[in-house]
Order: structure tokens, then sequence, then C-alpha cells
């Protein structure tokens, strides 16, 4: 199945647009977020950590919010529109 995820916070002034903005080009996603819990915290830090799209995030001491993971890319992307550009382009939507 073709998953989108977005993980971020309400509280990021950057991730409520994103939110919007997917909801708005009708792409089925889960939210995590990342506040709510230790759990979901150490989850996307162990993400962040991992991941060389989220390595000028770790190098800039920015947390690296709104974050997407897209399965059928098995990519994470922090730049919002490239995700929807390479969403429109590829023929995978559900």
């Amino acid at each position: 199945m073709d998953t989108v995820i977005l993980y971020g916070s309400m509280k990021c002034p950057d991730c409520p647009p994103a939110v919007d903005l997917l909801n708005r080009k009708k792409i089925p996603f889960s939210f995590v977020e990342i506040l709510d819990s230790m759990e979901n915290l150490k989850i996307f830090l162990t993400i962040r950590d991992k991941q060389e799209v989220l390595k000028p995030a770790r190098e800039s001491n920015f947390i690296g919010i709104p974050c997407i993971f897209w399965s059928k890319t098995n990519e994470y992307y922090l730049d919002i529109h490239f995700f929807l550009k390479e969403y429109a382009t590829k023929d995978f939507h559900i």
C-alpha cells in the first residue's frame, strides 16, 4: 500500500500549512505529532539522525520538520513542494 507520513508538530509554524496543502491536494497521509509522546519524538529523532536528506537540518541545529515519508519511493522529503512535484510525476497515485 502507498503510504505518506508527515512528521511534524502543530506547534511548528511550518507544519500546519504543510498539513493544509496535502489536504488541498487530496493526498491521503498520516500525521505523526512528534511532541505527543516520547515514543513519537524518539522515532522521529532516529529518522532525523540517520537520513542523509536531513543532514542539513542536523548540521544547522534545526529539528527537520515538516518531514514527509513516501513509501512508494522509500524516501524522506523536507521540501513539501519537491514532494508534491515527485508525487504528481509518478504514476503511483493511490
